[in-house]
C-alpha cells in the first residue's frame, strides 16, 4: 500500500515537472492589437512584456490610434482593441457587439488638465483653482465653464497670452480624452452636480460646438498633445486636457528633461472630474488571456510605478510617493459619470457637422 503511495506522489511530481518544462518551452503567441496612444509605452515596456511572455506566453504587436477612432473602424486582423474609456467600448458594441469574446478594465486614470505656475496663480486668483494638501483643484467649475464658453481674454485674468481663454483637447471625434472633456463640458453646462443627458443635452450643443471650433487643429493623440504641451510652454499650451498618468510617465523616461520642467507644471483636477477606464476588447480566445495578464499584481505595480496608470481592480492601491511634491493625490472622492452612450453620440455627431 505504500509503495504504491509513493509511486503515486513519485508519478505526480513527475507530471507537475513535465508540465511546467512543458510551459516553459511552450512558443509564445502572438497578439496583434490597437492601443491608445497613451499607454504605447506601457505596452512595449521591456519589464511587462516579459511578464506576458513568461507567465502568459504572449507576444504584443501594437499599433497607436485614438480611442474613438479604433472602435469607429473595422478591427481587421487584431486580435484586441485597447482603448481608454468604456464609452469607447460601449460604441464598438454597439455596431460590432458580435466580435466581442470579453471586455474588462484593466487600468484607470483620472482626466486632469495640465497648466503651468503663472495661468495657475491667475486662476486661483479667480476663486476657480484652489490648492489642497499639495495638490490642484478647479473648484468652481460652472464659472470656468462660462469662462470658456463665453470668449474671455487672457488679458482679462491678467495674463501676456494671445486670445480667447481655453483649453487645448485633443479631437473628441478620435481620441478619448477630447471626448472625455466634451463629456465634462456637458455636465459643466448642464448644472453643477448633474450629469447630461438626452433630455438636458439638445440646449447646449451650440455652445459646445463653438468651444471646439474655436481650437481649430487638434491632435488625434492624447500622447502627441502632451509632447506638444512641454515642448511648446506655457505661452502656447497655457491649459491642456490629458491624463494624470502622463507626467507620471514621463518623468520616469525622461528624468532630465522632467527636472526642468517640474517646478513650473501644474496638474488641475477638476472637481469632480471623471475616470478614464482603459478597457481592454478581446476579440478572440488567445486574447482573453491577455486580459488576465494585464490583470497580474506585477504587472498593475509596473503600470503605475513606471507608466502611472491606477490599477483596474480595488484590491491594488497605488502610492503617490512615486511622485513626491508633484501634487499627485492618493485617491479621489469626487468622480462624475461620463454621460451616456446614447448622449456622448449626440456629442460627437454634432461635432462631426
Amino acid at each position: 500500500m505504500k509503495k504504491g503511495v509513493i509511486a503515486l506522489v513519485v508519478l505526480g511530481i513527475v507530471a507537475v515537472v513535465a508540465w511546467q518544462q512543458w510551459r516553459s518551452h511552450k512558443p509564445s503567441i502572438e497578439l496583434k492589437g490597437i492601443v491608445g496612444g497613451e499607454k504605447v509605452a506601457l505596452m512595449e515596456d521591456p519589464q511587462i512584456t516579459d511578464i506576458i511572455k513568461n507567465r502568459y506566453k504572449l507576444a504584443l504587436n501594437v499599433a497607436k490610434a485614438g480611442s474613438i477612432e479604433m472602435v469607429e473602424r473595422d478591427p481587421g486582423q487584431n486580435d484586441f482593441l485597447f482603448p481608454g474609456s468604456q464609452i469607447a467600448t460601449e460604441m464598438f458594441r454597439t455596431t460590432k457587439g458580435s466580435k466581442v469574446i470579453e471586455s474588462q478594465t484593466v487600468l484607470r486614470s483620472p482626466l486632469v488638465i495640465y497648466s503651468w505656475d503663472n495661468t495657475t496663480n491667475a486662476l486661483m486668483k479667480q476663486g476657480i483653482v484652489q490648492q489642497m494638501n499639495n495638490s490642484y483643484y478647479i473648484v468652481d467649475l460652472p464659472k470656468f465653464a462660462k469662462m470658456l464658453i463665453d470668449g474671455k481674454a487672457w488679458s482679462d485674468i491678467g495674463l501676456p497670452y494671445y486670445g480667447k481663454i481655453s483649453i487645448t483637447t485633443t479631437d473628441p471625434n478620435y481620441s478619448n480624452s477630447g471626448a472625455m472633456f466634451a463629456g465634462l463640458l456637458a455636465n459643466m453646462l448642464v448644472g453643477e452636480s448633474a450629469v447630461a443627458d438626452e433630455s438636458n443635452i439638445e440646449a447646449h450643443l451650440p455652445e459646445i460646438k463653438t468651444f471646439f471650433a474655436r481650437l481649430g487643429y487638434m491632435e488625434h493623440s492624447s500622447s502627441d498633445l502632451f509632447e506638444t504641451y512641454l515642448a511648446t510652454g506655457e505661452g502656447s499650451k497655457p491649459l491642456v486636457v490629458g491624463y494624470e498618468n502622463q507626467m507620471i510617465e514621463y518623468a520616469e523616461q525622461h528624468p532630465d528633461l522632467w527636472n526642468r520642467s517640474k517646478d513650473k507644471v501644474r496638474v488641475l483636477y477638476p472637481m469632480p472630474t471623471c475616470w478614464s477606464a482603459h478597457e481592454m476588447i478581446a476579440l478572440n480566445e488567445p486574447s482573453r488571456e491577455l486580459i488576465r495578464a494585464l490583470s497580474d499584481p506585477d504587472v498593475q505595480k509596473l503600470a503605475w510605478s513606471r507608466h502611472g496608470f491606477r490599477s483596474g481592480s480595488a484590491e491594488i492601491a497605488s502610492n503617490p510617493q512615486i511622485m513626491a511634491g508633484a501634487g499627485i493625490p492618493e485617491r479621489l472622492d469626487k468622480i462624475v459619470p461620463l454621460p451616456n452612450y446614447r448622449t456622448m453620440d449626440k456629442i460627437l455627431r454634432a461635432l462631426k457637422q
